[in-house]
Parts: structure tokens; C-alpha cells; sequence
């Protein structure tokens, strides 16, 4: 979630919008709510309790952009153990095998067709402000007793809650490919949704938009 300003909007701009111009960023990324599993494993009702979740499993594969949260080996570790069974480790090396043995080969397909979108991903070209929770269990990768189609357990680490603190790091990696600047703000405590309310989000934007 976040504004999104694009440079070539300056033109566009009077002169006392010109703060305008910087990209502010309360990070979504590409992460699974917390006590949540991969939709694209078991289906994800969402909590609707009439609906199963293999039942709309077959619709939440069919999106691409389900493939798409999966994590990325440009920013984790090829090793990186998403998910675990009692025969197998599935790391981010594992892709192909993994979408065999949960039955579905065409992720594999469009798992392709997005990496390279992914790896090619530019800075944007304007000052960025990174705002982000910490503190909060976030799922960090999940442990199935029976393979696909029962719940995991989940194994947690640090962030938001849905992000996790790796993910919304990763805008650090411009800061050394762009010439303007990329500026963080830790939000400890702070919940992925609720960081919108939260006093220092709110004051941290009124100073960034309308100064001290």
C-alpha cells in the first residue's frame, strides 16, 4: 500500500507541490498474512468458513500473481527452506519439483514468466521513503505433516505480521543505485494494516509533507 509518484509528473506540478516529488512506500510485499499458508499449496478461504479451501485452490492457482509472492532468490538465499515435509526441504532451488508435487507444473510455467520481471525491477527514480512494522510473528516458512493438502505448521520470524523484515528491507538496495535518497523508518510494533493509524506513521508523513 502507498503513494506512487511518478518523474514524469513534474511538469505537472505548481511550485508549492514540488514535495510531491518522492515516492512514500508503506510497504506491501509479497508475504502471506499471519497464521496463513501458501494458497497455492492448500487454497486460502480467507477465514469464509463455507467455503473449503481446496475448493478455491483451483481458482487462486490459476492467478499469476499467486505464483508471484512466492519469495525470489535475487533477495533470498537459493538455500532458503520455504517449505518443509517430512520427506523433502523445498528451497528456492526447488521450484520446479514443488509445483510437481503439489500437482500443479503450469505454476512452474508462470513462475517463469515473472522472475524476470522481478530480477529487472529498476529504482524509482525519486526520493523513497520506506515505512515498516517489526516486532509482530510473521510467517517465515511453513512445515506440512501430510503433503499438500493438510494445514502446516508455521515457523514465525520478525516483521509486520504479512511482511517480513527481510522483504521490507529490500528497498535498501537502491540506495546505492539511484542518486536520490532512500530514507527507512522502523515502525516497532506495528501491524501491517494498523501502521496506517499508527502516531508515528501519521506524524512521519506530516513532516514529510508539509515540513517540521
Amino acid at each position: 500500500m502507498g503513494l506512487h509518484l511518478r518523474p514524469y509528473r513534474v511538469g505537472l506540478l505548481p511550485d508549492g507541490l514540488l514535495f510531491l516529488l518522492l515516492l512514500l512506500m508503506l510497504l506491501a510485499d509479497p508475504a502471506l498474512p499471519a497464521g496463513r499458508h501458501p494458497p497455492v499449496v492448500l487454497g486460502d478461504n480467507n477465514r469464509i468458513p463455507v467455503i473449503g479451501p481446496l475448493k478455491i485452490r483451483e481458482q487462486q492457482r490459476s492467478a499469476v500473481s499467486t505464483s508471484w509472492l512466492l519469495p525470489y532468490n535475487y533477495t533470498w538465499s537459493p538455500e532458503k527452506v520455504f517449505v518443509q515435509t517430512p520427506t523433502i526441504n523445498y528451497t528456492l532451488r526447488d521450484y520446479r519439483k514443488f509445483f510437481q508435487d503439489i500437482g500443479f507444473e503450469d505454476g512452474w510455467l508462470m513462475r517463469q514468466d515473472t522472475e524476470r520481471l522481478v530480477e529487472a525491477t529498476m529504482p524509482p527514480g525519486v526520493q523513497l521513503h520506506c515505512l515498516y512494522g517489526t516486532g509482530v510473528p510473521t510467517p517465515d516458512s511453513f512445515y506440512y505433516d501430510s503433503f499438500p493438502d493438510r494445514d502446516p505448521k508455521i515457523c514465525f520470524g520478525d516483521g509486520d505480521g504479512t511482511v517480513n523484515l527481510k522483504s521490507a528491507l529490500q528497498c535498501q538496495a537502491w540506495q546505492s543505485r539511484q542518486e536520490h535518497q532512500v530514507l527507512l523508518q522502523e515502525l516497532p510494533g506495528s501491524e501491517h494494516i494498523e501502521m496506517l493509524a499508527n502516531a508515528t506513521t501519521l506524524a512521519y508523513l506530516k513532516r514529510v509533507l508539509l515540513g517540521p
